[in-house]
Formats: structure tokens, sequence, C-alpha cells
């Protein structure tokens, strides 16, 4: 059982090589935090998104509204990495499209490492949208990650 837990990240890696990604649906998954959803045992990171952690300011907001994007619905998950933690980095798509588009454009996630969603984030900004509108804009999720991790020591 577990060469085949080990096995798993190798065999994705040469599997997202090959140029086709995976796709999976699912039905309303789970909700773990304004980034992360968790469906049958395996947890999805939405790819070029950061949204504040749920012990942060704007976190139960940010995790909410993901909720209210994906309730009820048909979600197609594309699976398009796998980041450090195990998780599979993938991009979400609801009835109304996609879901990291939705999250960062209403103001509920910061654009991250990609510049797919840059010129939504400074958009949501500009009008204040979701967390935008509260004194000092948005949280910033990694320097808070940061500063939560230096404090371990």
């Amino acid at each position: 059982m577990a060469i085949i837990i080990l096995a798993i990240p190798v065999i994705m890696f040469f599997w997202f090589r090959g140029g086709s990604r995976p796709t999976l649906a699912a039905y309303s998954p789970l909700v773990i935090d304004g980034d992360t959803i968790f469906w049958r045992g395996k947890s999805y990171r939405i790819h070029g998104i950061d949204a504040p952690e749920v012990s942060q300011a704007g976190g139960e907001a940010a995790k909410h509204f993901l909720a209210r994007l994906m309730k009820n619905q048909r979600v197609t998950i594309e699976i398009m990495d796998i980041d450090r933690y195990g998780r599979s980095v993938s991009r979400l798509h609801g009835e109304s499209g996609d879901i990291g588009r939705s999250m960062v454009e209403n103001g509920y996630a910061r654009a991250y490492f990609h510049e797919d969603y840059r010129k939504d984030e400074a958009r949501a900004k500009r009008r204040k949208r979701g967390l935008w509108a509260a004194r000092g804009g948005m949280p910033d999720p990694a320097g808070y990650r940061r500063e939560k991790q230096g404090k371990r020591w």
C-alpha cells in the first residue's frame, strides 16, 4: 500500500508531461477554505489564486463565497499540477464558468503566481469588491502564512 501511495506523484508527473490533463466531475465538493476543495478523499488547490486562510481576517468570507459558487452544481476539476503539499493544483469550472476567476473578480482571492487573473484582481481592487472593500484592502495570505510559520519556532 505504501509503495502505491509513494508512486502516485511519480505517475502524475509523467501523466502531466504527456500533454493531456485529467479532468473529474464533482458535485458540490466540500470547501476547505477559499482556495481548496475536497472531493472523494483528495484535496484540490485552485490554480492561479490565493485566498485568505480561514484563521485570517476575511478567510471565512472567502470560504463561504467559494461554497456559494459551487453549491448544488456539477464542478469540473482540471488537474494542472501537484503542489509541494501533495494537493492537485486544478482549474475548477462550474455552471457560471471559471471558479478561480470568479473568486478573484469578486474580491475573495488574489491572483497567485500566474498572470491568468492579474487584470481581474486589479479591477476588483479598483472597484473595492469583496474583501478589497475592507479598510486596508484584502489581507495578504502569503504574508500571513510566512508570519505564522515564523512564530512556530
